[in-house]
């Protein structure tokens, strides 16, 4: 009886000890209950299909894409021929991009990212409690988006920016001023400053594109659910990337992140694709 009430009251002792002491080597939370994505400055592949590609910006090397792999800033990826990535920049910034599709990976900051597209076709989500200072850059324009929504960009190789807001709001700085774009608007701009030409339109049908990135969507909102209370009493689990799962004795700690990695091939519930 002795031992057993010892050990009841170290296990309380541990659930009354501040965060410092009980979870040294875990995620810089400052503060934020719903911290699940990748420490500052550092984003991670969530998702790969098919070829996907690193280029590391310091050293130049060429390395195989593959989830949970680190991206610093500098760091380049890209897709080959039907193939398609998600990165996670925090706990609910992504972007995704298309085939054939490069991107360059700029400043990581505390909820303030910069990323260049160099060819291709890209979709950034901001999910809710994700809001951040954003700039999605092509060789044209700067794109900025105003709050959580959809946001579609692609730079062809012709020197054409095509800009669709699916959900939201955003600003596009380019030669010719800043202009709004709204929810269901596309924005296409052509030719270098200053003669560049800028055209609005009603945003085009969605396509698979469009599809696969409100499915990830779908899926992230419904796995980012909490149970559980404060810090975690004991070191965190490492979940693929950033720190997912807390465990205690008979509790559950932190998101369900169990479905946000994914390799090309790996099913979710009913067999579907993910």
């Amino acid at each position: 009886m002795k031992k057993a009430m010892s050990a009841l009251t170290v296990l309380m002792a541990l659930f009354c000890l501040p965060p410092s002491a009980t979870a040294r080597n875990g995620p810089d939370r400052s503060g934020d209950e719903t911290y699940a994505g990748p420490a500052l400055g550092v984003a991670r592949i969530s998702v790969t299909d098919g070829d996907v590609r690193v280029r590391r910006g310091e050293s130049g090397d060429e390395i195989r894409g593959r989830a949970s792999m680190a991206l610093v800033g500098g760091d380049s990826i890209f897709t080959g021929p039907r193939s398609r990535a998600e990165v996670q920049l925090d706990h609910a910034n992504f972007i995704r991009l298309g085939q054939q599709t490069e991107l360059r990976i700029g400043e990581l900051g505390n909820r303030r990212f910069q990323v260049e597209v160099l060819k291709g076709l890209v979709n950034y989500s901001q999910l809710r409690g994700g809001e951040a200072d954003v700039d999605l850059e092509t060789g044209q324009v700067t794109v900025r988006p105003l709050k959580k929504g959809v946001y579609r960009v692609e730079f062809g190789e012709g020197g054409q920016t095509t800009i669709t807001v699916r959900e939201g709001a955003a600003e596009v700085a380019s030669s010719r001023g800043v202009e709004k774009l709204k929810k269901g608007r596309r924005m296409a701009i052509r030719g270098d400053a200053p003669d560049a030409q800028l055209r609005t339109a009603k945003a085009a049908p969605k396509d698979s594109f469009d599809q696969w990135n409100k499915r990830r969507d779908k899926l992230l909102k419904r796995d980012r659910t909490y149970r559980g209370w404060g810090y975690p009493p004991f070191y965190p689990h490492y979940a693929g990337f950033g720190y997912g799962h807390y465990w205690g004795p008979g509790f559950y700690y932190g998101p369900r992140l169990r479905t946000v990695v994914a390799h090309r091939g790996v099913r979710g519930r009913g067999g579907r694709r993910r």
